[in-house]
């Protein structure tokens, strides 16, 4: 079935801010998933509704995405160098920041302000406050952080048509990882309790999605030869597929051994079941996105538009008003576990939050990407 010819996206429907908005509905539906995902306690399994893949994936990639087509713009007008700067100086802003809320948390806890210690764990040394693996879903912002202080080196090969050479070296990195048993963490970096997300898995992600972003153009007038079935019908199959696998192996039905499940779909070291699943997840939702670009703006861009401009700001936003749920669980005069009614008017306000600091707050202007 086509689209009416005036509902496809085209640049000009655009914000004027030179943004591709069919990422930024995107990104935000991923920070919506996220912050609705870690919604305690949730009131619905929001994970096997995509089948393996969580909306992490998908924020890593549309987020290198976005890195390649904004740095790419800037070392073309203003020079590789100043976009180098500007790329390793938000790396430095996140790390700093994650960093500041680690300590926050860590006083919390240590007041007893919060009451349910992640941090200040039996075994707790000092040194696991620098660690990458921080509880309160702040194990996500440093990573990105290391991969946009290396970005340069990988905006390097882009510009100098070594794109083939960056994104077979991070394939040897995924590899080289799934080699090891899917267990070759950082040194010093991801030692914690809290592990997840390894470093050398996870920037697949990252700097596929910035090649993909820096050669957008091109990248387009392939994705104009694709025919429906290419871009919608056998991807949405397949993700179909995946969604059933997923359900069935949370009911206990799939009957496959947890190692097998483990070794095709985990989520550390980036498995290859979960990577296809993502894959055809992003075509397909890319897909609609494009095809329906103009009713899914009017519906639903009043949300998530302001949710993938400031998605950065608004994650980190997010582990602020979580850890202050947390604090406030035990406080309230009626339990929130059980009750969707309460969970939902929860969740409501929770995202009317964040969704007022995306429209109103400066920092959403200082983090956007």
């Amino acid at each position: 079935m086509q689209p009416k010819a005036n509902w496809a996206y085209c640049a000009s429907a655009g914000s004027g801010e030179g943004r591709d908005e069919r990422l930024d509905l995107l990104r935000g539906f991923c920070l919506l998933k996220m912050v609705l995902s870690h919604l305690w306690p949730q009131p619905v399994d929001l994970q096997i509704a995509f089948g393996f893949v969580s909306a992490a994936e998908g924020f890593f990639l549309i987020s290198g995405a976005t890195t390649g087509i904004v740095f790419g713009r800037r070392a073309e007008r203003a020079g590789f160098a100043f976009a180098s700067r500007g790329l390793a100086r938000r790396g430095v802003q996140l790390y700093l920041l994650n960093l500041g809320l680690v300590f926050c948390f860590f006083a919390a806890e240590t007041t007893r302000i919060l009451q349910y210690s992640q941090i200040r764990h039996p075994g707790f040394s000092a040194g696991e406050l620098f660690d990458l693996n921080q509880p309160y879903f702040l194990q996500v912002l440093p990573r990105y952080a290391v991969y946009l202080a290396l970005a340069p080196l990988a905006l390097a090969c882009l510009r100098t048509g070594r794109t083939a050479l960056l994104v077979a070296g991070s394939l040897g990195l995924w590899t080289l990882v799934l080699a090891q048993g899917g267990a070759l963490a950082i040194p010093y970096l991801e030692n914690g309790p809290n592990g997840g997300f390894l470093l050398l898995s996870w920037q697949l992600l990252f700097y596929g999605g910035m090649a993909l972003g820096f050669h957008r153009d091109r990248v387009g007038r392939i994705w104009r030869t694709l025919s429906v079935g290419t871009t919608v019908v056998l991807p949405g199959a397949l993700f179909l597929l995946f969604v059933g696998l997923g359900v069935a192996n949370s009911s206990g039905r799939l009957g496959w051994p947890v190692s097998l499940v483990a070794q095709l779909f985990g989520r550390d070291q980036l498995a290859p079941g979960r990577l296809l699943d993502l894959a055809c997840a992003a075509l397909l939702f890319f897909a609609l996105v494009d095809r329906w670009f103009v009713p899914i703006r009017r519906t639903a861009g009043w949300l998530l538009l302001p949710f993938g401009r400031s998605a950065l700001y608004l994650f980190l936003a997010h582990t602020v008003t979580y850890g202050f749920f947390l604090s406030l669980a035990p406080w309230l005069p009626f339990a929130l576990h059980g009750h969707p009614f309460r969970l939902a008017l929860a969740g409501g306000l929770h995202l009317a939050l964040l969704w007022a600091l995306a429209r109103w707050t400066p920092g959403r202007r200082w983090l956007a990407l």
